[in-house]
């Protein structure tokens, strides 16, 4: 299976307590770069809502902490995409064009990253009036 942006993934998250198995968005393929997907709200504020209604994957309203871009090593991608289990759906478009613009306005996501980040969401059709 090849991983595209907007694809929903399980990984084992180190960085949680306690570390457990999580879901992770992709934003970036060619460098691993990941957004966790959290069931509720981080304090913080920098978050994105995912409806179920539009991401039938979900269970429930989910989202997508827009605090940073966790990088994850190749090998931990490349176990994951090998397990059937591991896939869990594509973000809806209309969800990912939000998580775009979100993306293009966070004050906390470098703008390295963001350049990347976008130039890789348009190869897949997903474009920014910003």
């Amino acid at each position: 299976m090849d991983l595209s942006p907007g694809d929903v993934i399980l990984l084992f998250d180190q960085l949680t307590t306690p570390p457990k198995t999580k879901w992770f968005c992709c934003v970036c393929v060619a460098e691993n770069w990941f957004l966790r997907i959290n069931s509720l709200p981080r304090r913080h504020g920098q978050n994105q809502l995912i409806e179920h209604s539009k991401n039938f994957f979900l269970s429930h309203n989910s989202h997508i902490d827009l605090l940073g871009v966790i990088a994850v090593h190749p090998d931990q991608v490349l176990n994951a995409i090998a397990n059937p289990f591991a896939y869990k759906g594509r973000l809806a478009m209309a969800t990912m064009i939000e998580l775009a613009r979100n993306i293009s306005a966070s004050r906390t996501i470098p703008p390295r990253q963001k350049k990347m980040i976008l130039a890789e969401l348009s190869r897949v059709g997903i474009v920014t009036s910003d």
